[in-house]
């Protein structure tokens, strides 16, 4: 667990240790939420401003339509389980064979610059 995701709960951490414990399949497990900022639709600069897509060379169709992509998960940083021969044999946290537990999205604020915290204290007033 990270500090940097104050919203975690217990049932997070127990969650990610029973996924990881009933699946021999898995070396890891991972906090995440769904992704909601589409990689389909990220540029990189090539200058102060000209751009140009990541993945593919235009964006029309299905494709622009946010309903009709598949759904995407991102580590959100609140909890990891791994096995103890992956960590030490692998040096990963997030193995190759990993699981995930989705976490809700105002739950999934991951503190790391100084808007997050004024975010997280306004989600804090609310829950």
């Amino acid at each position: 667990m990270q500090p940097t995701t104050p919203f975690c709960q217990s049932e997070d951490i127990d969650s990610c240790i029973t996924i990881l414990k009933a699946s021999p399949n898995l070396n890891s497990v991972f906090t995440a939420m769904y992704v909601h900022e589409r990689p389909e639709w990220m540029f990189k600069l090539k200058d102060e401003h000209a751009a140009e897509l990541i993945l593919g060379d235009e964006i029309k169709g299905e494709k622009g339509v946010y309903q009709s992509l598949e759904r995407l998960v991102t580590v959100n940083g609140a909890a990891y389980a791994t096995r103890r021969d992956t960590l030490i044999n692998e040096g990963v946290i997030i193995s190759k064979k990993t699981g995930v537990h989705i976490m809700p999205h105002e739950r999934s604020i991951d503190i790391d610059v100084p808007i997050d915290f004024d975010f997280a204290e306004f989600i804090a007033k609310k829950i």
